[in-house]
């Protein structure tokens, strides 16, 4: 019925909603299963074109692991970027993983929020039992911890007060708790209460994008903490209102069932209200992305900006225009003839200037380098001119003269025109209009 009143009927409705769709004995699948083929190509395009260090990782971690792992990323990649958006400055993200991938979210998450933030790993050894019995069970290594990841959005001020630990062994698990509810990658509340008293001051908000299991608002509301809970699966809405009662907390400023004997009475114990809202009345950003930098033409700016050319179409599209060879040494692919091939493969598009020092992502401001020169300029605040100087200094070009690399000056004005056609294209107007 709720789900019905979000105007999800079926299945198709839910996976355009991006929540889950629950199975035929009436919950939904938690399988975490990643296959690439899930990764949404739009959102692929966007990480090449504004985050390509978080594109880079990826595509390494497809050769270097498997798509699956990669489609995994890929996925947290959006959450966590959004994350780092609404975090206030002081404040602080722990993410819970295990062995599997936690070496893989750690680089993500220093490409987020930079490696300079991460303030801890901490390790939480789960109560368990140890390998017994036979030879070979002793030479078996249980996976008794998980790893939370520490990173804060800015850098440290001073601490003040005792410092924590970093191995948690005295917090079990749930293996027998009553707090259990058949989530498998479920966690106690008395490990958020820690996590959350050592970040936040009461009155604070506390943040759960993946809250299923619901041990995070709980822990939150028990501390006086405001809290916003989110999770992709309805059945999650259940679980909270289930997980407060437990912990005697209204939901709604409805009242808690309590038993007592053979008599069930209503008692108030904590005013928790809790507001649910469905894919349909999610609440709308208050605030505004920087404004881009303005276009090279007097144009109104179309509604998708630097997303009229799919990456593989600007980078062609720039190689045709310079003869099918690199802007920053030269570099072309050749047959054994000398011929150059006329292919985009084996060549990367990146900026003229920067996106960090105010570079747009317009066909403007891109440029198709070698892979190498890319390398060379990644993470740095240099334009290509100042790449190409660098280049040239070194004695690196792959052309018989500076002359004989693309004019620069010549290729801004083709790609303006290439711009100006496509928006003629999109909305309606001649070229000069």
């Amino acid at each position: 019925e709720q789900m019905a009143s979000w105007g999800v009927n079926n299945r198709r409705a839910a996976r355009k909603a991006e929540i889950e769709w629950p199975d035929q004995d009436g919950q939904a699948s938690y399988d975490d299963i990643w296959t690439w083929q899930d990764v949404h190509v739009k959102f692929a395009e966007q990480l090449e074109q504004s985050h390509s260090a978080i594109a880079a990782l990826i595509n390494s971690t497809r050769t270097a692991h498997s798509d699956g792992l990669a489609a995994y990323l890929s996925y947290m990649s959006v959450r966590l970027l959004e994350m780092h958006r609404v975090l206030k400055p002081a404040g602080a993200l722990y993410l819970h993983c295990d062995y599997t991938a936690n070496s893989y979210l750690r680089m993500l998450l220093d490409t987020v929020f930079g490696k300079d933030n991460l303030r801890g790993e901490i390790i939480w050894q789960r109560a368990g039992g140890r390998a017994k019995g036979s030879q070979h069970a002793r030479k078996t290594f249980g996976a008794d911890t998980d790893t939370i990841l520490f990173y804060a959005k800015t850098p440290a001020d001073q601490h003040q007060g005792r410092t924590l630990a970093t191995l948690w062994a005295d917090i079990p698990n749930l293996t027998s708790s009553r707090e259990r509810i058949g989530y498998p990658t479920q966690k106690p509340v008395a490990l958020a209460e820690r996590i959350i008293e050592a970040s936040s001051q009461p009155g604070d908000v506390v943040l759960d994008p993946f809250a299923g299991c619901a041990y995070v608002p709980v822990a939150a509301e028990g501390l006086g903490r405001q809290w916003i809970a989110c999770d992709i699966s309805p059945r999650a809405m259940t679980v909270v209102k289930r997980q407060f009662n437990k912990f005697r907390y209204a939901v709604d400023s409805g009242p808690v069932l309590v038993k007592q004997g053979e008599m069930t009475q209503a008692a108030l114990l904590a005013d928790a209200t809790v507001a649910i809202r469905g894919p349909d009345r999610l609440p709308e950003r208050t605030d505004r992305d920087p404004e881009p930098p303005p276009l090279p033409l007097e144009l109104e700016e179309p509604e998708y900006g630097g997303q009229m050319f799919k990456r593989r179409e600007m980078l062609e599209l720039l190689l045709r225009e310079s003869g099918w060879i690199a802007w920053c040494c030269g570099y072309a692919v050749r047959r054994p003839n000398g011929d150059i091939v006329p292919t985009a493969d084996n060549f990367q598009l990146d900026h003229i200037d920067p996106r960090k020092a105010g570079g747009s992502e317009y066909i403007t401001n891109r440029a198709p380098l070698c892979a190498r020169c890319n390398r060379q300029k990644a993470g740095r605040l240099i334009t290509l001119r100042q790449l190409r100087e660098e280049i040239i200094e070194q004695g690196e070009l792959l052309v018989d003269s500076p002359s004989d690399l693309p004019d620069l000056g010549k290729m801004l004005q083709a790609s303006t025109n290439i711009y100006a056609r496509r928006y003629a294209e999109m909305y309606g107007r001649e070229d000069g209009d």
